[in-house]
């Protein structure tokens, strides 16, 4: 998104203000929707929900310019970091393990965040269920998002 918006000789401050139609000083979904597919041609709409799900951690489905400004440069390390398989802190192994250690946790967990019912989490629902686990941090949360992200080989979402 950053180069797409750099080959426009564009700022990010002024994408986001040109896109935030309402002037809230926040991004709306659609706000969200639109910019991501004016400046990423092709972009799925897995794409976009891993965008929004990146950008708004705190899951109040706005994205303040500030949120987006930090977001952005942090999201872009994250996931370089998961690209070149780099997880330090060991995340996905002690996640592995919390998450098998606590069987019943992770069944309400999942329960919750599949809203739908389908009986599969699609990004959007994935991004509740990680915000879900206790104790993580933001960037353990976006960490764990982007890893699933590209993980999923066929870009089903689910």
């Amino acid at each position: 998104f950053s180069a797409a918006v750099a080959a426009r000789g564009m700022k990010l401050e002024d994408v986001f203000r040109a896109y935030d139609v309402d002037k809230s000083g926040q991004l709306s979904q659609d706000e969200v929707l639109r910019m991501v597919s004016d400046f990423v041609p092709g972009a799925t709409t897995l794409d976009i929900d891993h965008f929004r799900a990146m950008m708004d951690i705190d899951n109040n489905n706005l994205i303040s310019l500030p949120e987006f400004m930090q977001a952005l440069s942090e999201n872009k390390q994250i996931h370089a970091q998961v690209a070149a398989g780099r997880d330090e802190t060991m995340l996905i192994q002690t996640l592995h393990d919390y998450l098998t250690d606590n069987d019943a946790i992770l069944r309400e967990y999942f329960k919750t965040a599949d809203v739908n019912g389908s009986g599969s989490l699609d990004h959007t629902e994935l991004g509740a269920f990680v915000q879900g686990i206790g104790d993580l941090t933001p960037q353990e949360q976006k960490f764990i998002l982007s890893f699933m992200y590209q993980a999923d080989v066929n870009k089903d979402g689910s």
